[in-house]
């Protein structure tokens, strides 16, 4: 399985895909919240190709870069009912990869980091991933 990854650091985003001819590719984004703090803002698998173990290599290229750029993610944790993963089965994707469940949620980290305008408000709960070491994983 081929992993490309697309990145555009200066507008502070980067993207991990997998090519499926015919059809979507599978994909997984982020974006820079802030130095150091990177935003999961989607991961995104085709009908046809769920049930692949796709969604977890896509996030394993992801926390992989994350450790050794030395990033922190944030992934919320919305299922947006579309017939893929539950809100569940998210919350086991992201315990799995080393995530752990926050106290606050998205409304509440977003007014305390008001000042900078860096996440939109809503309700879901909140994962983060500290960057790992090798002898950590």
């Amino acid at each position: 399985m081929t992993i490309r990854k697309l990145e555009d650091l200066e507008l502070g985003g980067i993207t991990f895909l997998i090519p499926h001819p015919g059809s979507p590719p599978s994909e997984i984004g982020m974006n820079r919240q802030e130095p150091g703090i990177w935003f999961i803002t989607r991961i995104l698998v085709n009908k046809k190709n769920r049930g692949k173990g796709l969604a977890t290599e896509l996030l394993r290229a992801a926390t992989q870069w994350a450790d050794e750029n030395k990033i922190k993610i944030i992934a919320e944790i919305d299922s947006y009912n579309d017939g893929g993963l539950n809100d569940d089965q998210l919350e086991k994707l992201c315990n799995k990869n080393g995530f752990r469940k926050t106290d606050v949620d998205a409304a509440g980290l977003s007014a305390a980091m008001e000042m900078t305008g860096l996440l939109e408000i809503c309700a879901a709960p909140l994962f983060i991933r500290d960057p790992q070491s090798k002898e950590e994983k």
